[in-house]
């Protein structure tokens, strides 16, 4: 890759969780749109603290749906990789 955004590219390993609300239309319909919007506000924040809490981070909120990235860095995370904690946070999650 060629030009400014090159530099600020790298490398590197890890883990990419996709996490979406299953049947998120008829939420909406049952719940309606500011009492979906609350309860998606609420578990946000449930997910992005049980994300941070195995090392990982958010990376984008996309309507019902959440991207989280963990960077498989063995060393800090006494050698436990973004694979496996990936795994153990999405028996969390369910």
């Amino acid at each position: 890759m060629h030009g400014e955004n090159a530099e600020s590219l790298r490398e590197d390993w890890g883990s990419v969780l996709f996490v979406d609300l299953r049947n998120f239309t008829n939420l909406l319909e049952f719940y309606g749109a500011q009492k979906l919007e609350e309860v998606l506000d609420e578990m946000f924040v449930d997910f992005r603290r049980v994300v941070e809490s195995y090392g990982g981070s958010v990376d984008k909120l996309v309507g019902d749906g959440m991207i989280a990235v963990f960077r498989d860095d063995r060393e800090r995370v006494g050698g436990e990789g973004s694979g496996t904690r990936r795994e153990n946070l999405t028996n969390k999650l369910v």
